[in-house]
């Protein structure tokens, strides 16, 4: 059992430099001082720890081997980019299959303006419920999952996931209550938001934890199949409109959750003795751990949807929120446009990684000057990068646009020859890609510790564009309200270079902290 310790403080460290770097190893692998004893017959960890140095240091030492940045081959940088994409493949085959079936997972082109506006604000108000919860999933995932701790990684993500369900019955009990208040709604209205709210809600958070699994397949499949389940009882079997959205959203529900389950269990059941022993940090600890990410989360989705809000709310003819089909069809394909540059957003972060790590078998402790500037280059070289993807996406997408227009293959091409839907797409491009900037910027921030400097950037950002949303949807026009996206978007994009700036200078010792 011994030498099960030595291989992972080995797998962990290459080689331990002293006692106190293996048992905080083995500590971070769930060892106490209680398994020290009477697992192992020692006195505590630290005992345990000197053995398990003593037998590092017995075995031959292990090559230096210089990491080089550019050596991961040209597949696997393709694999990060589609994986960084791939939450948008449910976006993309949800507007394909409106667009040429006339109804999607959620979506369907024979709604009315209020069949709309109430599914619309269902699916926002339930993405903005479960988004700190799906970071959270991501953050705890990652963190117990990547040591081998599948055990404990599978007890955090299922309590996650208890979180986000809960969250989304006080969520269905605030809205309800608040109907009863202003009456909003009759009874069977808000029956049938809150359930298209609660399928929603459960099958983003399903997603939240295949993406911590980086298993991206079921996610496509199981959208395929509920977008199948729902064609195949609105054609073969007559059911209306409602039942066969439930039905769908339920069946991509049930794929994603089997899968996920199938997953860990596989893991866990791989998982060596010792690591099966691990514990949950304190709960202070852990909500210091969760906290930010949980916090991006929901800011992340505020700046998205505070637009809309404005947008939907301005003369809404006695409900909170009417949907707005062509301001919708504006921002959807805006967000399409920039999808290639999110994605490259994965391969960046990894590549930030790997130079962190191979400038550090380059530059010793006096040449930090020189170890920062390199790294400063490779921001500013992947910045270039992206705005390639922002360009290439756009003329894509704006080719696509065209043909829409001109193809008319269904009623949704004359949402796309729409000027306010052209007004919002311009408008939405501008502010998406600043989004991107915005998030890109910020994933050196993360990527170093320091995630709280990340929402001293977004916090403001969401301010600035309610404050502009709303003020120019009610003294302009409604479609107006797409300019505090573009306003909040580039609040953050500045703020978040700035911040990205500032550790970029001193990254050495950022990096040094954070680890």
């Amino acid at each position: 059992m011994t030498q099960a310790l030595v291989e992972f403080v080995l797998k962990e460290t290459t080689r331990p430099l002293d006692r106190w770097a293996v048992a905080a190893t083995l500590e971070s692998g769930g060892i106490r001082d209680v398994d020290a004893r009477t697992r192992y017959g020692k006195r505590d960890v630290f005992d345990l720890a000197d053995d398990i140095l003593a037998r590092c240091l017995e075995l031959p030492p292990p090559a230096r081997v210089v990491v080089d940045d550019e050596a991961e081959p040209r597949w696997e940088t393709a694999k990060r980019f589609l994986r960084g994409g791939f939450f948008f493949v449910q976006l993309a085959l949800q507007l394909g299959s409106l667009v040429l079936l006339g109804y999607g997972l959620w979506a369907s082109l024979s709604f009315s303006g209020r069949q709309a506006s109430l599914v619309g604000i269902a699916l926002l108000a339930s993405f903005f419920v479960t988004g700190p919860v799906s970071q959270t999933i991501g953050r705890v995932g990652s963190h117990f999952g990547e040591p081998g701790r599948h055990v404990l990684a599978a007890r955090a993500v299922a309590v996650s996931v208890v979180l986000g369900l809960v969250a989304l019955l006080l969520g269905a009990a605030a809205w309800w209550a608040a109907n009863l208040v202003f009456g909003w709604y009759d009874d069977r209205s808000l029956g049938i938001a809150l359930a298209y709210y609660g399928l929603a809600g459960a099958l983003s958070l399903c997603s939240a934890v295949l993406y911590a699994l980086k298993r991206f397949a079921p996610m496509v499949i199981a959208t395929v199949a509920g977008i199948a389940s729902v064609g195949l009882l609105l054609h073969r079997l007559g059911t209306g409109i409602y039942a066969a959205h439930w039905t769908g959203l339920a069946v991509a529900v049930v794929i994603e959750a089997a899968w996920a389950f199938a997953v860990f269990r596989r893991r866990v059941a791989n998982t060596v003795p010792e690591l099966r022993l691990a514990v949950a940090p304190p709960r202070g600890m852990l909500l210091e751990l969760v906290a930010p990410f949980a916090l991006y989360g929901a800011g992340y989705f505020g700046l998205l949807f505070v637009d809309r809000l404005a947008a939907w709310s301005t003369d809404a003819h006695g409900l909170p929120f009417t949907f707005r089909a062509t301001y919708e069809v504006g921002l959807d394909w805006a967000l399409i446009s920039v999808v290639p540059a999110l994605a490259f957003l994965e391969v960046t972060v990894f590549a930030f990684a790997s130079k962190l790590e191979a400038l550090g078998t380059r530059y010793d402790a006096g040449a930090t000057d020189g170890h920062n500037r390199a790294l400063r280059r490779f921001y500013r070289e992947h910045l270039l990068h992206v705005t390639f993807l922002i360009a290439g996406g756009i003329a894509a997408t704006g080719a696509l646009f065209s043909l829409a227009v001109y193809a008319h293959a269904t009623k949704i091409s004359d949402l796309f020859g729409d000027a306010t839907t052209l007004r919002v797409y311009a408008l939405g491009v501008v502010g998406y890609a600043l989004l991107v900037y915005g998030v890109f910027s910020a994933s050196f921030v993360f990527s170093v510790g320091r995630p709280w400097s990340v929402l001293a950037a977004l916090v403001p950002s969401i301010a600035v564009a309610a404050v502009v949303a709303f003020t120019l949807s009610r003294l302009v026009v409604y479609w107006a309200a797409v300019g505090g996206l573009v306003a909040g978007t580039a609040t953050f994009a500045i703020l978040s270079a700035l911040a990205a700036r500032r550790i970029l200078r001193a990254v050495d010792y950022f990096y040094y902290a954070a680890y």
